[in-house]
């Protein structure tokens, strides 16, 4: 995209991983979309997630299995979904206000759900 965000700091691509986990780190709220390794990589942080799924309708994908990851997080309390970009800011507010630290725990179901979608991504 051309937009330039004008009230954060932002980059247009990071190349070393582990710059990325550093600003995972450093974060008070994670914002990021629905694939399934940004999530895994969120939820091992323990802290808030805000996700805003990439929809088929707006080119951003090819399909909308996006979505099914933002609901079962947001059905499991994991996250928060966002489905109209313009509650974003709310979104965030709300990260901060309710959700609490909360390291990741083994959770079978998401775990065996996350897998089976990555699976289908492969092929």
């Amino acid at each position: 995209t051309t937009y330039e965000p004008k009230n954060a700091k932002w980059f247009r691509f990071l190349e070393r991983e582990e710059d990325i986990l550093e600003l995972y780190k450093k974060a008070d709220v994670i914002v990021a979309h629905a694939g399934a390794g940004t999530l895994l990589t969120a939820l091992s942080f323990g802290k808030p997630i805000v996700v805003v799924p990439r929809l088929k309708k707006f080119g951003e994908h090819v399909d909308d299995q996006q979505l099914e990851l933002a609901e079962a997080l947001e059905n499991m309390n994991k996250a928060i979904a966002v489905y109209d970009i313009e509650k974003l800011e709310d979104a965030i507010k709300k990260a901060k206000l309710l959700l609490k630290y909360r390291p990741i725990q083994r959770n079978k179901k998401l775990i065996l759900f996350l897998k089976s979608t990555l699976r289908r991504l492969e092929k």
